[in-house]
């Protein structure tokens, strides 16, 4: 009997693993001093080493791997050095690029540079992704998935000009919304009945009723621009964030399960509320210097959903360009994969939620695999192989003796 289509697409995806050519890369750095009291801005110039042709190969519980012409592994794990650099670290990125070539297509006849704070945000990109992977199916590490969705929803989009074309990290749709104009709900002849009865009704998938209710304080204050005690409620990205959770429309957009998610978990936090001021990767400030996280249980249920749904939307939008093709010479299909960005993500897509993580070697002078793929039930496996085991532990014997 015939399986479904989808079933036997889905193990062709698996069960066949993949490939990519490319070249290494020359990689100078240019500092330029912008302005007194300003950081220094750096340029990183770069062009392909076409006597360096580089061949990847993916190995299923191994990960993306630089391999030689006989097939032999010269270098292990990419995507985990990748999550290894530091975000200050340029000398660091200049290593990697000139070993293993740049993410995108680059020009070999002339230089072409690449502002180091747009590659940074778009590795910031992948490691926040893997993060996901890693935390979805737990019920556990939700600062973890918190943290890494909404770096991915509350950063501004970051373009790659490069001779081979133009590259630009996903813009969600709540994104695009949040950083717009706001476009709070007009109620025309229905404005003197707001006021006097003193609310109105707003469909809310966050709570089990299925609607809230907003009062005609709150909204007039976020239409006025007012704070009245509320740290950060007269922000744009709230007065936004707000204008879409009361919006008629919103249960017809794709992503209601994100706005009411961070309309609760800003404005339900006790006292002067929680609005959120700043977002880098594991690092979000609030308005009020005294909030903190946490998640209600109800939010708990929301934020795995929400957390796929980001998930996914990145992932398509990395992956895109990858297409299957038959292999007449080897008689079986194989995907072709055009650039190393899309085989680190392609290499996340392999990852198995709930089976596989990427952890961090617990020997702080790793120089081998820092993060390393494992089976998430090997809860045991701390280091990323038997030196790194043997160097920590003759580490922690040199303390004691010290103490």
């Amino acid at each position: 009997m015939n399986q479904p289509l989808s079933r036997g697409f889905s193990e062709i995806f698996l069960n066949n693993l993949f490939e990519l050519d490319s070249y290494a890369c020359e990689c100078e750095k240019d500092i330029k001093n912008v302005a007194p009291g300003e950081p220094p801005e750096t340029t990183l110039k770069l062009y392909s080493n076409t006597e360096q042709p580089l061949h990847y190969s993916y190995a299923a519980k191994e990960g993306l791997n630089l391999t030689g012409n006989n097939g032999g592994v010269l270098a292990k794990n990419i995507l985990g050095q990748l999550l290894a650099l530091k975000d200050g670290d340029v000398k660091g990125y200049v290593r990697f690029i000139k070993k293993y070539g740049f993410m995108l297509p680059v020009a070999f006849d002339s230089y072409e540079a690449v502002q180091m704070d747009n590659l940074v945000e778009i590795i910031k990109r992948i490691k926040a992704t893997v993060t996901l992977m890693n935390t979805v199916d737990s019920k556990s590490d939700y600062e973890e998935m918190f943290n890494a969705v909404t770096f991915l929803l509350y950063r501004k989009p970051v373009v790659l000009k490069m001779s081979s074309g133009e590259y630009t990290t996903f813009v969600h749709g709540y994104t695009e919304n949040v950083y717009g104009t706001p476009f709070l709900r007009d109620f025309h002849g229905d404005y003197n009945y707001l006021i006097d009865q003193g609310f109105f009704t707003v469909s809310d998938v966050t709570v089990s009723s299925g609607t809230t209710k907003i009062s005609s304080d709150l909204y007039l204050d976020v239409a006025q621009g007012e704070n009245n005690g509320v740290p950060g409620k007269s922000s744009q990205n709230y007065r936004n964030l707000f204008a879409m959770y009361i919006h008629e429309a919103k249960s017809e957009c794709d992503y209601q399960q994100i706005i009411d998610f961070y309309e609760h978990y800003q404005m339900d936090y006790p006292g002067k509320k929680r609005i959120i001021d700043f977002v880098d990767l594991n690092k979000i400030t609030y308005y009020n210097p005294d909030a903190s996280f946490s998640l209600s249980d109800d939010l708990k249920k929301v934020l795995p959903v929400v957390a796929r749904m980001v998930l996914s939307q990145e992932m398509n939008h990395n992956i895109v360009g990858i297409h299957l093709q038959y292999d007449g010479a080897g008689l079986a299909p194989k995907w072709k994969v055009e650039t190393l960005l899309q085989a680190l993500y392609f290499s996340v897509f392999y990852m198995k939620p709930g089976v596989e993580i990427y952890k961090r070697c617990k020997n702080p002078n790793c120089r081998r695999e820092v993060f390393f793929l494992t089976n998430r039930t090997k809860t045991n496996k701390e280091y990323c192989c038997d030196q790194c085991r043997s160097a920590a532990a003759a580490q922690r014997s040199r303390q004691k003796k010290n103490e």
